[in-house]
């Protein structure tokens, strides 16, 4: 595949998170009241919306530095995930996943240094940190990528092989 068409089709990847992600925030924001749950599947997955200005699990919350932080680890997973992945079909979608979900949640908290967080997960008792879409995108893209570089052999090896095949 060209690098061109790969190109295109990680930034259309990524427009398509951003623009899933921006829709469905807008409808939390306008449809939901902050801390009142809304079931989905009973109580094990409900929408409730609230707002995280810290980190993964509210780490640094209010800080000044966490748009700066995750910025940098946006730009480093990519980075490090991107020469491995190249040369593999499903790179693109791996690495836009992670992209534009990094992306929306950088886009979400220009707005009031938060992000609007609102899947709320339960197994049994126990309730598991609200995340959004923009988290799921970002933990797909990732994870698919550890899974597929841990099983699967490049299309085409990123350094021609100096041994004859």
């Amino acid at each position: 595949m060209s690098r061109e068409l790969r190109l295109i089709q990680f930034l259309l990847v990524i427009s398509m998170v951003l623009l899933a992600t921006t829709g469905v925030r807008w409808w939390v924001e306008r449809s939901l009241i902050v801390g009142t749950p809304v079931p989905v599947v009973g109580e094990i997955v409900r929408l409730t919306r609230g707002e995280n200005s810290g980190i993964a699990f509210s780490l640094l919350e209010n800080s000044p530095f966490v748009p700066w932080l995750s910025a940098l680890a946006l730009m480093v997973t990519v980075y490090y995930l991107s020469r491995p992945l190249q040369s593999y079909r499903l790179g693109n979608l791996m690495l836009g996943l992670v992209m534009g979900g990094g992306l929306a949640n950088l886009l979400d908290r220009m707005d009031d240094s938060s992000v609007t967080d609102y899947i709320d997960v339960a197994i049994g008792t126990w309730r598991f940190a609200t995340f959004n879409l923009p988290d799921t995108a970002v933990v797909i893209g990732v994870t698919l990528s550890f899974w597929f570089l841990s099983r699967t052999k490049p299309v085409e090896p990123l350094v021609p092989s100096p041994m004859p095949t």
